[in-house]
């Protein structure tokens, strides 16, 4: 009897753990976020002018000219470490209004008949980098250009420096 109590506590304690874990290693992962590192929307348009069909993702403004796969993906992954899950589009259809976009089924949702995103929603989310029409992508925080391939992968955790000792 007292053996198989034994053994159902270690069987508890033990998927706790893992749970725990869980947890931990996901908020971790949806923490990384450094709010530091980027601008607010309201901070960045009093210096900066964002073109007209300019998809903001994430912590990403991409010109839709200059949107590819990777780009696409790595705003993606912005949204899930900042929290910024929903997509918004700066239509050339209704004279450079933002649209929520993220159930978005026909251009009527960025034309005249879709319903505008003020800026007291758009305000308070970061933006990290822009890339525009031409193709250049810049530090929204310095204004300097940036090769999209140093931009840190988010899920690397060993480039975090608050896990350094870990490893």
């Amino acid at each position: 009897m007292k053996k198989s109590l034994r053994t159902t506590l270690l069987i508890a304690f033990g998927i706790m753990a893992l749970f725990t874990a869980g947890v931990f290693v996901r908020d971790l992962v949806q923490g990384a976020f450094n709010e530091s590192s980027a601008v607010t929307y309201s901070v960045y348009v009093k210096t900066n002018t964002i073109e007209d069909s300019t998809l903001f993702i994430g912590t990403y403004l991409i010109h839709k000219d200059a949107l590819n796969d990777e780009l696409y993906e790595k705003a993606q992954d912005s949204a899930s470490q900042s929290g910024q899950s929903t997509i918004y589009y700066k239509s050339e259809l209704d004279h450079g209004k933002w649209f929520d976009i993220t159930n978005a089924e026909s251009l009527n949702d960025i034309a005249g008949s879709g319903d505008p995103v003020g800026e007291d929603v758009l305000g308070p989310l970061f933006i990290e980098y822009v890339i525009g029409s031409n193709g250049t992508m810049t530090n929204a925080l310095t204004g300097a250009v940036v090769n999209p391939f140093d931009v840190p992968d988010p899920y690397d955790l060993k480039s975090l420096p608050e896990l350094s000792a870990v490893w």
